[in-house]
């Protein structure tokens, strides 16, 4: 038994859709492995962004929560040894005054309180 002769042109086509098929296979198969890449798992790049931004929020918080510690420290000593500081406070927080001193407080209008 005899093959017919196949032409040229006819084994170029089905060359280039083999190889055409498994492009697109290739090409599928890769955006699927990259999107599991980056929402599976532990791992997963999407969780691994999020990790880090909440990182980066924590060390914006403690630089926050350290200088206003500092602010605490420096209050608590300018209250336990400082007596013009003592006396400034007390008048401001609580209204005391001397004797010969009189106490002028300012109160706020209504308009500035519904701002």
């Amino acid at each position: 038994m005899e093959f017919p002769k196949i032409s040229k042109a006819f084994l170029k086509k089905i060359k280039t859709e083999k190889y055409g098929r498994l492009k697109k296979s290739l090409t599928v198969s890769v955006f699927v492995l990259i999107a599991v890449m980056f929402t599976r798992g532990e791992y997963g790049l999407l969780k691994i962004y999020r990790l880090h931004n909440k990182v980066d929020t924590a060390r914006k918080e403690i630089v926050h929560l350290k200088v206003k510690s500092e602010d605490l420290n420096w209050e608590i000593h300018k209250l336990k040894y400082d007596s013009t500081y003592i006396t400034l406070f007390a008048a401001e927080q609580f209204g005391y005054a001397w004797p010969d001193q009189s106490i002028i407080q300012f109160l706020p209008t209504p308009e500035d309180t519904t701002k």
